[in-house]
Protein backbone atom coordinates (compact mmCIF):
# COMPACT_ATOMS: atom_id res chain seq x y z
CA UNK A 1 0.00 0.00 0.00
CA UNK A 2 2.33 2.72 1.12
CA UNK A 3 4.62 1.64 -2.40
CA UNK A 4 1.26 2.62 -4.47
CA UNK A 5 0.66 6.10 -2.39
CA UNK A 6 4.02 6.87 -3.09
CA UNK A 7 3.77 6.12 -6.79
CA UNK A 8 0.04 8.05 -7.18
CA UNK A 9 2.14 11.10 -6.15
CA UNK A 10 4.27 12.90 -9.17
CA UNK A 11 7.05 13.34 -7.45
CA UNK A 12 7.35 9.65 -6.12
CA UNK A 13 6.43 8.66 -10.04
CA UNK A 14 9.62 10.76 -11.00
CA UNK A 15 12.15 9.27 -8.67
CA UNK A 16 10.55 5.55 -9.57
CA UNK A 17 11.24 6.48 -13.20
CA UNK A 18 14.74 7.62 -12.56
CA UNK A 19 15.61 4.12 -10.73
CA UNK A 20 14.38 2.50 -13.67
CA UNK A 21 17.11 4.01 -16.25
CA UNK A 22 19.68 3.60 -13.61
CA UNK A 23 18.76 -0.68 -13.54
CA UNK A 24 18.64 -0.82 -16.91
CA UNK A 25 20.93 -1.44 -19.83
CA UNK A 26 23.06 2.02 -18.80
CA UNK A 27 24.08 0.61 -14.90
CA UNK A 28 26.33 -1.87 -15.75
CA UNK A 29 27.86 -5.37 -16.14
CA UNK A 30 25.21 -7.00 -14.30
CA UNK A 31 22.15 -5.91 -15.92
CA UNK A 32 19.99 -8.25 -17.81
CA UNK A 33 20.21 -8.93 -21.55
CA UNK A 34 18.45 -6.32 -24.01
CA UNK A 35 15.82 -7.32 -25.95
CA UNK A 36 14.72 -7.30 -29.35
CA UNK A 37 13.57 -3.71 -30.11
CA UNK A 38 9.80 -3.60 -30.77
CA UNK A 39 7.81 -3.60 -34.37
CA UNK A 40 6.89 0.20 -34.80
CA UNK A 41 3.15 0.74 -34.28
CA UNK A 42 0.43 0.36 -37.07
CA UNK A 43 -0.73 3.06 -38.91
CA UNK A 44 -4.19 3.21 -40.22
CA UNK A 45 -4.02 4.24 -44.51
CA UNK A 46 -4.13 7.97 -45.46
CA UNK A 47 -7.65 9.15 -46.50
CA UNK A 48 -8.15 11.81 -49.40
CA UNK A 49 -9.36 15.56 -49.20
CA UNK A 50 -10.54 15.70 -52.97
CA UNK A 51 -13.36 13.36 -52.74
CA UNK A 52 -15.71 14.81 -55.89
CA UNK A 53 -19.28 14.61 -56.91
CA UNK A 54 -21.57 14.96 -59.79
CA UNK A 55 -25.36 13.94 -59.83
CA UNK A 56 -26.66 12.25 -62.90
CA UNK A 57 -30.28 11.90 -63.57
CA UNK A 58 -31.60 9.85 -60.11
CA UNK A 59 -27.53 9.03 -59.36
CA UNK A 60 -25.02 10.19 -57.44
CA UNK A 61 -21.24 9.60 -59.29
CA UNK A 62 -18.58 9.58 -56.47
CA UNK A 63 -14.75 9.99 -58.14
CA UNK A 64 -12.01 9.79 -55.88
CA UNK A 65 -8.17 8.37 -56.53
CA UNK A 66 -7.19 5.96 -54.21
CA UNK A 67 -4.76 7.47 -51.23
CA UNK A 68 -1.65 4.45 -51.55
CA UNK A 69 -1.21 1.51 -53.47
CA UNK A 70 -1.91 -0.80 -50.09
CA UNK A 71 -6.12 -0.24 -50.41
CA UNK A 72 -7.80 -2.88 -49.92
CA UNK A 73 -11.49 -1.95 -49.86
CA UNK A 74 -13.50 1.70 -50.24
CA UNK A 75 -16.11 2.53 -47.55
CA UNK A 76 -18.86 4.26 -48.76
CA UNK A 77 -21.02 6.69 -46.15
CA UNK A 78 -24.16 8.80 -46.25
CA UNK A 79 -24.91 11.06 -44.09
CA UNK A 80 -28.60 11.94 -44.73
CA UNK A 81 -30.80 15.56 -42.98
CA UNK A 82 -32.88 14.28 -40.45
CA UNK A 83 -30.98 10.67 -40.14
CA UNK A 84 -28.70 9.55 -37.26
CA UNK A 85 -24.96 8.90 -39.38
CA UNK A 86 -24.37 5.20 -38.99
CA UNK A 87 -21.05 3.92 -38.65
CA UNK A 88 -21.68 1.25 -40.80
CA UNK A 89 -20.86 2.13 -44.59
CA UNK A 90 -23.59 2.06 -47.05
CA UNK A 91 -21.31 0.49 -49.63
CA UNK A 92 -18.14 -1.29 -49.63
CA UNK A 93 -16.39 -1.98 -52.11
CA UNK A 94 -12.74 -4.22 -53.09
CA UNK A 95 -10.27 -2.78 -55.33
CA UNK A 96 -10.94 -4.90 -58.13
CA UNK A 97 -14.54 -3.88 -58.33
CA UNK A 98 -13.53 -0.39 -58.85
CA UNK A 99 -14.64 1.10 -62.37
CA UNK A 100 -12.11 3.77 -63.55
CA UNK A 101 -13.14 7.01 -64.72
CA UNK A 102 -13.67 7.85 -68.75
CA UNK A 103 -11.14 10.32 -68.45
CA UNK A 104 -8.88 7.71 -66.70
CA UNK A 105 -7.94 10.11 -63.50
CA UNK A 106 -9.27 8.19 -60.99
CA UNK A 107 -11.94 6.03 -59.93
CA UNK A 108 -16.15 6.77 -60.19
CA UNK A 109 -18.82 4.85 -58.12
CA UNK A 110 -23.08 5.31 -58.93
CA UNK A 111 -25.00 5.35 -55.99
CA UNK A 112 -29.15 5.68 -56.46
CA UNK A 113 -30.15 8.86 -54.33
CA UNK A 114 -32.69 8.78 -51.76
CA UNK A 115 -36.22 8.41 -53.65
CA UNK A 116 -37.93 11.13 -50.73
CA UNK A 117 -35.33 13.80 -51.87
CA UNK A 118 -33.78 14.37 -48.52
CA UNK A 119 -30.31 15.88 -49.50
CA UNK A 120 -27.34 13.68 -48.51
CA UNK A 121 -23.57 14.38 -47.47
CA UNK A 122 -21.31 11.31 -48.51
CA UNK A 123 -17.54 10.45 -47.68
CA UNK A 124 -14.74 7.57 -47.89
CA UNK A 125 -13.06 5.35 -45.68
CA UNK A 126 -10.26 3.19 -47.08
CA UNK A 127 -9.24 0.10 -45.59
CA UNK A 128 -5.48 -1.79 -46.00
CA UNK A 129 -5.06 -5.58 -46.80
CA UNK A 130 -4.60 -6.05 -42.30
CA UNK A 131 -7.93 -4.19 -41.63
CA UNK A 132 -7.20 -1.00 -40.33
CA UNK A 133 -9.55 1.80 -42.14
CA UNK A 134 -8.35 5.88 -42.90
CA UNK A 135 -9.95 8.62 -41.61
CA UNK A 136 -12.90 9.71 -43.32
CA UNK A 137 -12.53 12.17 -46.59
CA UNK A 138 -13.37 15.44 -47.29
CA UNK A 139 -17.78 15.71 -47.31
CA UNK A 140 -19.73 15.92 -50.74
CA UNK A 141 -23.07 16.91 -50.19
CA UNK A 142 -25.79 16.35 -52.99
CA UNK A 143 -28.40 19.04 -54.29
CA UNK A 144 -32.09 18.84 -53.81
CA UNK A 145 -32.47 20.86 -57.96
CA UNK A 146 -34.11 17.82 -60.52
CA UNK A 147 -31.89 16.84 -63.20
CA UNK A 148 -33.69 17.41 -66.90
CA UNK A 149 -34.46 14.78 -68.96
CA UNK A 150 -31.55 13.51 -71.69
CA UNK A 151 -32.20 15.62 -74.97
CA UNK A 152 -33.31 14.07 -77.72
CA UNK A 153 -33.71 14.38 -81.39
CA UNK A 154 -29.74 14.98 -82.13
CA UNK A 155 -29.05 15.48 -85.95
CA UNK A 156 -26.08 17.33 -88.15
CA UNK A 157 -25.40 19.43 -90.77
CA UNK A 158 -22.22 18.64 -92.33
CA UNK A 159 -20.07 22.29 -93.51
CA UNK A 160 -16.67 22.81 -95.40
CA UNK A 161 -15.11 23.54 -92.15
CA UNK A 162 -17.23 21.94 -89.13
CA UNK A 163 -20.30 20.07 -88.42
CA UNK A 164 -23.38 21.49 -86.74
CA UNK A 165 -25.09 19.61 -84.62
CA UNK A 166 -28.26 20.74 -82.77
CA UNK A 167 -31.29 18.49 -81.06
CA UNK A 168 -34.21 19.25 -78.90
CA UNK A 169 -34.45 21.41 -75.55
CA UNK A 170 -36.14 19.07 -72.99
CA UNK A 171 -39.50 19.49 -71.81
CA UNK A 172 -39.55 18.27 -67.86
CA UNK A 173 -37.40 16.46 -65.37
CA UNK A 174 -36.29 13.23 -65.34
CA UNK A 175 -39.12 12.65 -62.74
CA UNK A 176 -41.52 14.72 -65.10
CA UNK A 177 -41.93 17.98 -63.13
CA UNK A 178 -41.77 20.86 -64.88
CA UNK A 179 -40.43 23.05 -66.44
CA UNK A 180 -37.23 21.11 -67.09
CA UNK A 181 -34.20 22.74 -64.82
CA UNK A 182 -32.09 23.89 -68.27
CA UNK A 183 -28.82 25.67 -67.92
CA UNK A 184 -26.80 24.73 -70.46
CA UNK A 185 -25.59 21.30 -72.32
CA UNK A 186 -22.44 18.96 -72.30
CA UNK A 187 -20.95 17.57 -75.32
CA UNK A 188 -19.45 14.35 -75.42
CA UNK A 189 -18.19 15.26 -71.36
CA UNK A 190 -16.23 17.89 -72.12
CA UNK A 191 -17.59 20.53 -74.89
CA UNK A 192 -20.09 23.13 -72.05
CA UNK A 193 -22.38 24.98 -74.81
CA UNK A 194 -25.27 27.34 -73.57
CA UNK A 195 -27.93 27.04 -76.24
CA UNK A 196 -28.97 23.58 -77.95
CA UNK A 197 -26.26 23.85 -80.70
CA UNK A 198 -22.38 22.74 -80.74
CA UNK A 199 -20.03 23.39 -83.90
CA UNK A 200 -17.25 20.92 -84.36
CA UNK A 201 -14.31 22.39 -86.49
CA UNK A 202 -11.98 19.00 -85.31
CA UNK A 203 -13.97 16.41 -87.07
CA UNK A 204 -12.91 14.72 -89.97
CA UNK A 205 -14.02 13.82 -93.22
CA UNK A 206 -14.23 9.91 -93.82
CA UNK A 207 -14.05 8.91 -90.43
CA UNK A 208 -17.28 8.09 -87.98
CA UNK A 209 -17.59 11.22 -85.49
CA UNK A 210 -19.74 10.46 -82.47
CA UNK A 211 -21.79 12.99 -80.20
CA UNK A 212 -23.54 12.60 -76.81
CA UNK A 213 -25.27 15.56 -74.86
CA UNK A 214 -26.45 15.80 -71.60
CA UNK A 215 -28.71 18.55 -70.39
CA UNK A 216 -26.94 20.80 -67.06
CA UNK A 217 -29.19 21.50 -64.47
CA UNK A 218 -26.85 22.97 -61.98
CA UNK A 219 -23.30 24.46 -63.03
CA UNK A 220 -22.26 24.97 -59.30
CA UNK A 221 -20.96 22.51 -57.29
CA UNK A 222 -22.49 19.71 -57.31
CA UNK A 223 -22.81 19.53 -60.77
CA UNK A 224 -25.85 18.23 -62.30
CA UNK A 225 -26.05 16.58 -65.30
CA UNK A 226 -29.21 14.57 -67.46
CA UNK A 227 -28.64 10.58 -68.54
CA UNK A 228 -26.62 11.12 -72.52
CA UNK A 229 -28.81 11.87 -75.27
CA UNK A 230 -28.66 8.79 -77.91
CA UNK A 231 -25.33 8.56 -79.58
CA UNK A 232 -25.45 10.11 -83.32
CA UNK A 233 -22.65 8.80 -84.97
CA UNK A 234 -22.08 10.68 -88.75
CA UNK A 235 -19.21 9.20 -91.08
CA UNK A 236 -19.22 13.07 -93.32
CA UNK A 237 -18.14 12.88 -97.17
CA UNK A 238 -16.43 15.91 -98.32
CA UNK A 239 -17.88 17.15 -100.98
CA UNK A 240 -17.02 20.50 -101.02
CA UNK A 241 -14.42 21.66 -103.47
CA UNK A 242 -11.77 24.47 -102.98
CA UNK A 243 -12.21 28.06 -103.84
CA UNK A 244 -11.18 29.23 -107.52
CA UNK A 245 -7.59 29.99 -107.36
CA UNK A 246 -6.85 33.89 -107.22
CA UNK A 247 -4.78 36.74 -109.34
CA UNK A 248 -3.51 34.58 -112.46
CA UNK A 249 -0.92 36.06 -114.25
CA UNK A 250 0.75 35.06 -117.51
CA UNK A 251 4.34 36.35 -119.15
CA UNK A 252 5.91 35.75 -121.71
CA UNK A 253 9.20 34.28 -121.15
CA UNK A 254 11.24 33.94 -124.18
CA UNK A 255 9.20 32.04 -126.35
CA UNK A 256 7.30 29.96 -123.50
CA UNK A 257 4.38 31.46 -121.00
CA UNK A 258 4.76 31.26 -117.23
CA UNK A 259 1.62 31.53 -115.41
CA UNK A 260 1.41 32.15 -111.70
CA UNK A 261 -1.34 32.34 -109.12
CA UNK A 262 -1.70 33.02 -105.26
CA UNK A 263 -1.73 30.06 -103.25
CA UNK A 264 -4.90 28.63 -101.79
CA UNK A 265 -5.34 28.35 -98.03
CA UNK A 266 -7.70 25.20 -97.89
CA UNK A 267 -6.41 22.78 -94.99
CA UNK A 268 -6.94 19.70 -97.65
CA UNK A 269 -5.66 20.63 -100.65
CA UNK A 270 -3.92 18.59 -103.45
CA UNK A 271 -2.71 20.61 -105.81
CA UNK A 272 -3.53 22.77 -109.22
CA UNK A 273 -4.37 21.83 -112.36
CA UNK A 274 -3.93 24.72 -115.07
CA UNK A 275 -6.24 24.91 -118.42
CA UNK A 276 -5.50 26.91 -121.74
CA UNK A 277 -7.44 27.72 -124.50
CA UNK A 278 -6.87 29.97 -127.79
CA UNK A 279 -8.67 31.37 -130.66
CA UNK A 280 -10.35 29.22 -132.38
CA UNK A 281 -9.48 26.41 -130.19
CA UNK A 282 -10.80 24.31 -127.38
CA UNK A 283 -10.33 24.60 -123.54
CA UNK A 284 -7.77 21.67 -122.36
CA UNK A 285 -6.22 21.01 -119.38
CA UNK A 286 -2.65 21.30 -119.94
CA UNK A 287 -0.62 20.18 -116.82
CA UNK A 288 -0.67 17.65 -114.23
CA UNK A 289 -1.71 18.21 -110.49
CA UNK A 290 0.89 20.49 -109.48
CA UNK A 291 2.13 21.13 -106.37
CA UNK A 292 3.85 24.82 -107.29
CA UNK A 293 2.07 27.94 -107.98
CA UNK A 294 4.00 28.04 -111.33
CA UNK A 295 3.70 26.59 -114.39
CA UNK A 296 5.70 26.19 -118.21
CA UNK A 297 3.94 26.27 -121.32
CA UNK A 298 6.39 25.20 -123.88
CA UNK A 299 4.02 24.58 -126.69
CA UNK A 300 3.14 28.16 -127.55
CA UNK A 301 3.49 29.20 -130.88
CA UNK A 302 3.86 33.03 -132.36
CA UNK A 303 1.05 35.77 -133.22
CA UNK A 304 -1.57 33.47 -131.63
CA UNK A 305 -3.20 34.54 -128.56
CA UNK A 306 -3.71 32.06 -125.15
CA UNK A 307 -6.14 32.53 -122.24
CA UNK A 308 -5.18 30.24 -119.13
CA UNK A 309 -7.20 29.24 -116.02
CA UNK A 310 -6.30 27.53 -113.03
CA UNK A 311 -8.27 25.26 -110.92
CA UNK A 312 -7.42 23.94 -107.24
CA UNK A 313 -8.05 19.85 -105.90
CA UNK A 314 -8.53 18.75 -102.55
CA UNK A 315 -7.61 15.68 -101.40
CA UNK A 316 -11.13 14.30 -101.97
CA UNK A 317 -10.88 15.37 -105.56
CA UNK A 318 -13.18 17.84 -105.72
CA UNK A 319 -12.15 20.32 -108.18
CA UNK A 320 -12.78 24.25 -107.64
CA UNK A 321 -14.42 26.37 -110.74
CA UNK A 322 -11.95 27.62 -113.16
CA UNK A 323 -10.35 30.99 -112.00
CA UNK A 324 -10.79 34.47 -113.67
CA UNK A 325 -8.87 33.66 -117.48
CA UNK A 326 -5.22 35.69 -117.97
CA UNK A 327 -4.95 36.47 -122.04
CA UNK A 328 -1.44 36.54 -123.50
CA UNK A 329 -0.38 37.33 -127.35
CA UNK A 330 3.34 36.31 -128.38
CA UNK A 331 4.45 38.36 -129.92
CA UNK A 332 7.75 37.80 -133.04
Amino acid sequence: MRVGKELSSGRTWARFAVLILLTGPMAGPGCAKVGDPLPPLSQPPPTIRNLELIQVDDRVQLHFPLPSPETDQIQIHRACSGEDTSLDPVLTLYRRQLRTRDDGAGYQVELELPRDGVPCGYFLRFADLDGLVSPPSNLVRASPVKAASAPRNLRCEVNSNHLRLEWDRPRSNHDGSGPANVVGYLVNSRHRVSTEVFRDPEFRFGHPNRYRVQAVSRDADPLILSRASDTLTIVPEDSFAPGAPRNVTAVDWEGEVRVYWDPNREADLAGYFVYRDRTGGTVRKISPLLQDRMFTDTTVKEGETYRYRVSAVDKSDNESPPSPEASITIRN
